[in-house]
Parts: C-alpha cells; structure tokens; sequence
C-alpha cells in the first residue's frame, strides 16, 4: 500500500530496526520487553531538517 507523505517526512517504514534489538541485548540482556503490556507496532521514520542548531 502506498500512502503520500507529510512535507519533510522522507521514509516510514513499519518495521523494527535491527539496532533497537542489538541496543536491547547490549543493555538490557534480552530482547526489548513490551513495557506496555498491549500490541505495539514500531515504525523507522526518516524526516527532513530544516534546520540545525549548533549549541555549546
């Protein structure tokens, strides 16, 4: 299915991303528990700057 995208929104993809796991093990020592306790669907989304503020 295709959808259009909101201005400034590049990519969505309704997927899990291989590092949230890996980050998960690293610090958790197991796959990323559902804290919610109800279906969760995870999306990568890509968005465009507009722009960048540099602090410090």
């Amino acid at each position: 299915m295709s959808v259009p995208l909101p201005a400034g929104l590049i990519d969505l993809l309704r997927r899990p991303s291989p590092c949230f796991e890996d980050l998960s093990h690293q610090y958790l020592g197991r796959p990323y528990p559902n804290f919610s306790g109800v279906p969760e669907t995870r999306f990568i989304v890509s968005i465009k700057a507009d722009s960048v503020t540099e602090t410090g």
